[in-house]
């Protein structure tokens, strides 16, 4: 009779415990207001001798229930947010842990690399130092009386220049800015160079001929 007329309504569900008990919690709330609220009336009432007790006792009766009933939602939803609590602390804790391994993992593989860098710098200095070293050579190779035109193209431009270029399309620091252009490519620049030495060693022995002929 009563019970059914104050009978909390079911709740929708809701996306998590805490939700769902503190969406009951609050319809227990409500359940137990509108139960103490009749049992007072229908007291009053029987004290005044307007009816007997029975229906205030009734709602008595429900009003404990429904005080029971949310005590206990009550404690679950204590319970509840403690374990919610916990349970995000545990995800917070283990999302750093796997920030902090992820963060170790790239710190060992930075400095692998690190490693892989030097170990190029220091081919990459021999390599200069040798490249430097043949271009000396060259230009003592080169014979006298040479136009200095031809002997520019078998030397060619300066290595250091030639290497910033290589830094600069490297997408590296050092070099000047290329401003959408693409220069010969070092390699390409010294077998030019190469070629060079030929085309001059042609041209000198034509004009050594020419020059005896005309002795």
């Amino acid at each position: 009779m009563l019970d059914a007329l104050f009978k909390p309504a079911v709740s929708a569900a809701a996306s998590s415990p805490v939700e769902t008990l503190a969406s009951q919690l609050a319809e227990q709330e409500q359940a137990v207001a509108k139960w103490q609220s009749t049992y007072d009336d229908l007291a009053l009432e029987a004290v005044d001798g307007g009816r007997g007790w029975a229906a205030a006792d009734e709602a008595h009766e429900s009003l404990a229930k429904a005080t029971q009933a949310r005590d206990r939602t009550l404690r679950m939803l204590d319970a509840a947010e403690r374990r919610q609590a916990n349970d995000e602390e545990a995800a917070v804790r283990a999302a750093r842990n796997t920030q902090w391994a992820t963060a170790a993992t790239i710190a060992k593989r930075r400095a692998k690399k690190a490693e892989q860098l030097m170990a190029s710098l220091a081919t990459f200095a021999a390599d200069y130092h040798a490249l430097a070293a043949d271009t000396r050579e060259l230009a003592a190779a080169i014979p006298a009386g040479i136009a200095s035109h031809l002997r520019d193209s078998m030397l060619g431009n300066s290595l250091a220049d030639l290497v910033r270029v290589e830094l600069s399309r490297a997408g590296l620091a050092g070099g000047p800015p290329l401003m959408g252009l693409n220069p010969q490519p070092l390699a390409d620049h010294y077998r030019d160079s190469a070629q060079a030495v030929n085309h001059a060693r042609a041209e000198a022995a034509e004009t050594f001929t020419t020059t005896l002929a005309a002795a």
